[in-house]
């Protein structure tokens, strides 16, 4: 039996918190074409750049549960994960909530 194929996906946390829907839209069918299997998002307060310090680097960084909804609006094909999903800071309910579309409406 052959090994599992490699899938690759994409960081958009740094491109992410600042993109609109419109911004978004060309990225992700970029990703798409390229045979990217999905994308990923972190779920930090801030982000921070390499070899630079982090008082000179801190920048806001996006919710990834709304990020990862905005690319599944856009693509039936890429997959979405989180690399970090601080789940302590907001209520289990809501949580459990954002990724059941039309549940509890």
């Amino acid at each position: 039996m052959p090994p599992p194929a490699v899938q690759v996906y994409v960081e958009l946390t740094g491109f992410a918190t600042t993109a609109n829907r419109r911004e978004l839209a060309p990225y992700v069918s970029a990703l798409e074409d390229a045979g990217a299997a999905g994308v990923s998002v972190s779920d930090h307060l801030f982000g921070t750049s390499d070899g630079v310090s982090r008082a000179e680097s801190v920048q806001p960084a996006g919710e990834p549960m709304t990020t990862l909804a905005a690319v599944a609006a856009l693509s039936d094909r890429l997959g979405l994960q989180t690399v970090v999903a601080n789940t302590a800071w907001q209520h289990p309910a809501l949580t459990l909530r954002q990724p059941l579309p039309g549940w509890g409406s």
